[in-house]
């Protein structure tokens, strides 16, 4: 049965206008999963910024959407704790489609820590 949704969900050609995205996980109606949300901000952060992308850290529900928060190696160096990374945070609508993307924090790797605690 999952793989019938699978194919059916595949050959409905779900696209939003950032691109494609996978259906695997998102909702019949288009909406996005938090998984989702999270692939598609790490897809758009490559994009935008052209750096590589670590992976998303967040992917909560929000108000019109998702906020999806994703950590990108800016630059590097030797030794790679001194390596600098950057944390984005962007908003999805429910669909997928970028609302808005900011910097919100940048530092060396063995520095950055977690100021949300």
């Amino acid at each position: 049965m999952a793989d019938e949704q699978r194919s059916r969900a595949r050959s409905s050609g779900s696209k939003s206008s950032s691109g494609s995205k996978s259906s695997d996980t998102s909702t019949e109606d288009g909406r996005l999963s938090a998984a989702d949300a999270a692939t598609v901000g790490v897809r758009l952060i490559a994009q935008l910024t052209g750096q590589s992308v670590l992976g998303a850290t967040a992917s909560r529900p929000a108000e019109h959407g998702w906020t999806v928060e994703v950590e990108v190696l800016e630059e590097t160096h030797i030794p790679s704790s001194a390596d600098v990374l950057a944390l984005y945070r962007l908003d999805l609508s429910e669909t997928g489609d970028l609302l808005s993307y900011s910097r919100i924090r940048r530092g060396q790797r063995c520095s950055i820590g977690d100021d949300r605690r």
